[in-house]
């Protein structure tokens, strides 16, 4: 399962394109949000290249106090 807790663990977005990709990890994020009913923010992001791909890493704080991360690729294979 994909959960996004580390590189091998990436949440995949198929994409076409950097836009829609983008879009897409924004709405992902959002919906990650709302189903965990909690406020994430935001802290950080880092853009990753590892094996031959791109990822997108956000390291997120929720209302809880906990920190975490979540790796996105968006373009799976």
């Amino acid at each position: 399962m994909h959960t996004g807790e580390s590189i091998e663990l990436a949440i995949i977005i198929y994409s076409t394109n950097t836009t829609f990709g983008i879009l897409k990890e924004h709405r992902f994020l959002e919906r990650f949000c709302s189903d965990n009913e909690k406020s994430v923010k935001s802290l950080k992001q880092n853009l990753i290249k590892q094996n031959g791909k791109v990822y997108d890493q956000f390291i997120i704080k929720m209302n809880d106090g906990v920190n975490g991360r979540l790796e996105v690729s968006h373009f799976g294979s």
